[in-house]
């Protein structure tokens, strides 16, 4: 992360080229040896042969130095990986388990249902309403 901060950071200097002002940022043309992460024993050697002429180095060697140095490419650090399929897996995973555990819940650990809740009950409730004239409609309106 020191790498990327270094290269990012808005170290210019400004040259006057043909009248008008041009920035260069020198650290991104020429990155600071100190800051580039531990290097295996494979990258040793080719750090060897990098201080040597260029010509020398095969396309697969320039391609690994240059990883070695800069582990992250511009198109790669523009376009990151999406984390979108991970998140609704995330999302689907956790509404299931919640599903689980309510089903779970209320087949083994909910209460019995109260008795004026059975059908019996219910029936019965209202042949009784019935018997003793509940809630009758009496006077003009029952005509």
């Amino acid at each position: 992360m020191a790498l990327r901060q270094l290269l990012t950071r808005k170290t210019l200097s400004v040259a006057r080229i043909a009248g008008s002002a041009r920035s260069m940022n020198t650290e991104v043309i020429w990155p600071a040896k100190i800051d580039r992460p531990d290097t295996p024993v494979e990258l040793a050697a080719l750090a060897e042969v990098e201080k040597g002429s260029w010509v020398d180095l095969s396309r697969e060697d320039k391609i690994a130095l240059y990883r070695a140095q800069f582990p992250v490419s511009m198109s790669e650090s523009m376009n990151p990986e999406s984390d979108g399929g991970a998140f609704i897996f995330a999302i689907c995973a956790a509404l299931s388990t919640s599903l689980c555990l309510f089903v779970l819940m209320k087949t083994w650990c909910s209460p019995t249902l109260p008795q004026t809740i059975t059908p019996e009950w219910r029936a019965a409730q209202k042949e009784k309403i019935l018997l003793y004239r509940g809630n009758p409609i009496d006077g003009v309106s029952s005509k």
